[in-house]
């Protein structure tokens, strides 16, 4: 809160430019799961981050650097050297960009989680219980 309202005094618009992934990413799975009639309180894979692990095959050491990279992209505007709302700019094209594809295949026909994203693991401390025959989690089968 402190730091939002050091921002809204230096410009008003810069909470949105630096809070720019977390909207965007909320913004995206409320319009999956509006545009799939789920209840919004429904957990599933539609962020981001879930869209590219499943694009990656499951690898997070690619999708984790590509996806703080285009985060940060328009959290420039704060900086302060010349061209920093330039790249601002086309970190928020990117992030709209990428949202928008996240969307496209997520809604279109034979869109499906990959199957390594359902994953069952054991619980150490749970060992031997029914319950580690279950998906572990909100994860259930899409």
């Amino acid at each position: 809160t402190l730091s939002v309202k050091l921002m809204v005094a230096r410009d008003a618009d810069l909470p949105a430019w630096v809070f720019a992934y977390p909207i965007v990413d909320v913004s995206l799975v409320v319009a999956i799961r509006r545009w799939k009639g789920q209840p919004l309180s429904t957990a599933d894979r539609s962020h981001l981050h879930h869209w590219m692990m499943d694009r990656f095959d499951q690898r997070s050491w690619v999708a984790t650097p590509i996806l703080l990279t285009i985060a940060c992209l328009p959290m420039m505007r704060v900086a302060d050297f010349p061209g920093a709302r330039a790249i601002s700019l086309f970190g928020v094209a990117a992030l709209g960009l990428l949202a928008l594809k996240a969307f496209l295949d997520r809604i279109l026909p034979g869109a499906e989680a990959a199957p390594a994203a359902q994953v069952r693991r054991e619980i150490p401390f749970m060992a031997g219980t029914a319950s580690t025959r279950e998906p572990s989690g909100t994860h259930r089968t899409l």
